[in-house]
């Protein structure tokens, strides 16, 4: 789940200061490091003041951010105390288990600038405009290892102390990485409309997955590294299903499902007129550019390397052809249903071979970067 932990910026310790101070508090707890799970954190103030007129309409909005959640460890009468008063600092975390949150919870309980917690959810309007579209990604933390961000390209944004200061909170190394056109003027899946459809998706895949929802949200946070286009497909595909009522409606399924096959293909290995490995990987030989990218994300020091390739390649072959079984041959609504589970399945095992070279910052954007740039 995403959650945020919220702090009074006013608390009279910080003297105004209060970002870094809280930075080192969250990380002195140690919670998030020794998780060894795969998170990203944004964080700044909950601009309350920014959509509201009046007392009356700051309470209304501030209610439905804290307390229109469905998980929540929120000291009630602190947060109401603090309206109209005092600015409250929020780090917003991505892909937290509830374990991970009532953790979190408990080792800040006793800081006196603390609030609580809640879980947040961006397909919600007050969480979208405070949490999501007003605040600035901060890093990503997998496990001891923390990665701050650059954007569009703009290496003078790097900030060797903010980095240095890092590896004295428990992490082992440090990092910058750019998130690309993620969170500018160029993104623009950040409407409800795209976070509903995030939502929904989720939902069914956790269905399906081993790990049921914490599984499914991480695929939801690759895929928004990979591609938030990719939502496009796998929401009609989740919609047709929903609405299937006979063999035709469980067709478009089928199409949904390689199409985003294709699109991953795409984004994972981009189509080239060069052979790889002896094979044509033209923008048609799609099942070619995944195989190809399976071979290069391997690492090569993996124990059984080409068996380990050759599994999740027969994997890809297979989901190929039961895609297109549907499309062209006896539609079963149980069936379309497990090849979606199964699709959820292979893209986390895909994405999560090589984190780094699964990024894609900039290629959902492409389009928007160069009409901003042709000034159309």
């Amino acid at each position: 789940m995403i959650i945020a932990v919220l702090f009074n910026s006013d608390d009279p310790k910080f003297g105004g200061y209060y970002g870094p101070p809280i930075r080192d508090r969250i990380f002195a707890t140690g919670v998030l490091q020794s998780s060894s799970r795969h998170m990203k954190v944004n964080y700044g103030d909950v601009l309350i003041y920014s959509h509201a007129r009046t007392s009356q309409e700051y309470e209304r909005i501030a209610e439905a951010t804290y307390f229109g959640t469905t998980w929540s460890r929120i000291k009630v009468e602190r947060i109401r105390a603090s309206y109209m008063r005092e600015t409250i600092w929020a780090w917003v975390i991505q892909n937290v288990t509830h374990q991970i949150a009532e953790d979190l919870d408990a080792a800040l309980s006793s800081e006196s600038s603390y609030l609580g917690l809640h879980a947040v959810d961006y397909s919600y309007p007050q969480h979208l405009a405070l949490y999501r579209n007003s605040m600035p990604a901060y890093c990503r933390i997998i496990g001891t290892v923390c990665m701050l961000p650059y954007s569009m390209g703009n290496e003078e944004e790097i900030d060797d102390s903010e980095s240095e200061h890092l590896l004295t909170l428990g992490f082992t190394k440090v990092d910058w990485e750019d998130r690309g056109a993620h969170g500018t003027i160029f993104d623009d899946y950040d409407t409800l409309e795209h976070f509903q459809q995030v939502r929904d998706v989720q939902a069914v895949f956790a269905l399906g997955l081993p790990e049921g929802d914490y599984e499914a949200e991480e695929l939801v946070m690759l895929m928004e590294d990979l591609n938030p286009r990719l939502f496009n497909t796998l929401g009609a595909a989740v919609r047709a299903l929903s609405r299937s009522q006979n063999e035709e409606d469980i067709a478009h399924v089928g199409i949904s499902g390689r199409r985003y096959i294709e699109q991953l293909a795409d984004v994972l290995f981009p189509p080239s007129a060069e052979l790889h490995n002896g094979r044509s990987v033209t923008k048609d030989k799609f099942r070619n550019r995944i195989w190809a990218f399976i071979c290069q994300a391997v690492a090569p020091s993996i124990e059984n390397r080409e068996e380990e390739i050759r599994r999740r390649g027969l994997e890809v072959d297979r989901l190929i052809d039961e895609v297109n079984s549907i499309i062209h041959g006896m539609p079963d609504k149980t069936r379309a249903l497990k090849i979606l589970f199964d699709l959820a399945k292979l893209s986390i095992d895909l994405l999560q071979l090589d984190p780094a070279a699964t990024r894609r910052p900039y290629d959902a954007f492409n389009d928007n970067i160069l009409k901003i740039l042709r000034g159309h």
